[in-house]
């Protein structure tokens, strides 16, 4: 499993989507670390390191662009993946220019995912297939 990133930290709001897409994330061989909120994940960012971070782009706190913004304050190195069902061209054009390196549609294709949190490929014996979301 060399290639992937160690801690991911997953911020989203619905608890229900959040334990199984971090189900699904464990058995690719990630660690994962729950917020349930932009500023619960900027402390939690704040308390400990992390590869990369999968932000939802709506949350009851924090919209995830900033959260991103934020996390990146934190950790200027982390990787940051924005999941939504709702992305329209202005709100695209903010998350590129914020510095948000993938934007995923949900149901997110999950060797893509994978990929971008720093999988080998979606050819990973590791990584179960389909859509997550």
């Amino acid at each position: 499993m060399s290639g992937f990133k160690q801690r991911i930290l997953l911020v989203e709001d619905d608890v229900e989507f959040a334990e199984s897409l971090k189900d699904v994330l464990e058995d690719a061989g990630l660690r994962i670390d729950v917020a349930h909120g932009g500023q619960i994940a900027v402390e939690a960012a704040h308390q400990k390191p992390y590869d990369a971070a999968i932000v939802d782009l709506k949350l009851p706190d924090i919209d995830g662009v900033e959260t991103c913004h934020r996390l990146k304050q934190e950790q200027p190195a982390l990787t940051t993946v924005i999941l939504t069902a709702y992305m329209g061209s202005e709100q695209l054009q903010r998350v590129t220019r914020d510095g948000v390196e993938r934007v995923f549609p949900k149901p997110a294709p999950l060797d893509e995912l994978l990929a971008a949190l720093g999988a080998e490929g979606p050819g990973n014996r590791s990584a179960p297939s389909g859509a997550v979301g």
